[in-house]
């Protein structure tokens, strides 16, 4: 009897023991702290130890693109014109393009007009820009805003018959005389100051807006006296019409041509300005003028150059 009572003691023993055991070993893992997780650092958390990490740049706003509308000669070989296909070409639309390209904040807009509908556009404030090889003539600046960087030269000279006897070498010569001018044009506003201030005998100015063909004929029936325009232009219609004309004399005026702008509109012809300058000294412009004129026009004269400086530095002084 003591025998089985021991055992069943020792028995109860070790199930207490084993109990014990167990309930230490669940305890232990219960009470064990959880493993600390690793943070995962935010975007713009600097590292232990070092500098922070450079932000992106913010995106650059959109370019506002403005469009600029601009006029120019429909029908002016090889100044402005529409060729056979529809498409605007010549010198000034070339220019005009290469501008374009550099000024990212405009677009330009092509129309194609006569030349009397470039200033009448104008006028009506349609368009914002007048590229027809337009000379600067005080009268003309009253009404429109010129750029102060030329693109090119151009020096008119008394256009006759060839084979006329008379080769007038002056303006005086045009005196009684009927000569043909393009309304509105830089040389007629010269002849008319002619008339006002100097003429004894008043020139008779017939103006016009014909065509190459109709001035011609103008002269060769006797309707006119002379014409005037540029070496270029002789030569041009003497290989391209039966009728031949000649130059005598000296030019009757040498200018810049500038492209013309609104009032108010400074800014655009500022931007332009300095577009004009870099494709001059990138020899560009001179690059144009010798695919579209024949040889380059566009070096500026000593005899012009006081006049440009004068004019711009008269504005920054208003």
């Amino acid at each position: 009897m003591k025998k089985q009572k021991i055992k069943r003691i020792l028995s109860l023993l070790i199930v207490a023991v084993t109990v014990l055991a167990v309930l230490g070993g669940c305890a232990k893992k219960t009470d064990a702290p959880a493993a600390a997780s690793t943070p995962t650092p935010a975007a713009n958390t600097p590292a232990a130890g070092g500098d922070s990490a450079p932000e992106a740049p913010p995106e650059a706003p959109p370019v506002e693109v403005r469009k600029v509308i601009v006029a120019t000669g429909i029908s002016s070989v090889p100044l402005g014109y529409v060729d056979e296909s529809g498409k605007l070409t010549g010198y000034d639309p070339t220019i005009l393009r290469a501008i374009d390209e550099l000024l990212p904040q405009y677009e330009f807009v092509y129309e194609p007009t006569e030349f009397a509908g470039i200033l009448a556009g104008l006028d009506s404030k349609k368009y914002d820009i007048g590229a027809h090889y337009f000379g600067y003539n005080s009268v003309r600046a009253e009404k429109y805003l010129y750029g102060y960087e030329p693109y090119s030269t151009v020096a008119y000279r008394i256009l006759t018959l060839a084979d006329s006897d008379w080769a007038p070498a002056s303006v005086a010569d045009l005196e009684g005389k009927s000569v043909l001018v393009n309304n509105n044009s830089n040389i007629a506003v010269i002849l008319e100051e002619y008339n006002t201030n100097v003429a004894k005998t008043p020139i008779n100015l017939v103006y016009s807006e014909g065509t190459t063909e109709i001035t011609l004929s103008s002269l060769a029936d006797g309707r006119i006296d002379a014409y005037t325009g540029t070496e270029r232009d002789a030569d041009n219609n003497n290989a391209a019409y039966d009728i031949q004309v000649k130059y005598t004399g000296e030019p009757i005026s040498a200018t810049y041509t500038f492209y013309l702008f609104q009032y108010g509109d400074e800014q655009l012809r500022d931007d332009i300005d300095a577009v004009i300058l870099k494709l001059r000294e990138q020899g560009t412009l001179a690059e144009i003028c010798v695919e579209w004129l024949g040889r380059d026009y566009t070096e500026l004269l000593p005899s012009l150059e006081a006049d440009r400086v004068a004019r711009k530095e008269a504005e920054a002084n208003k």
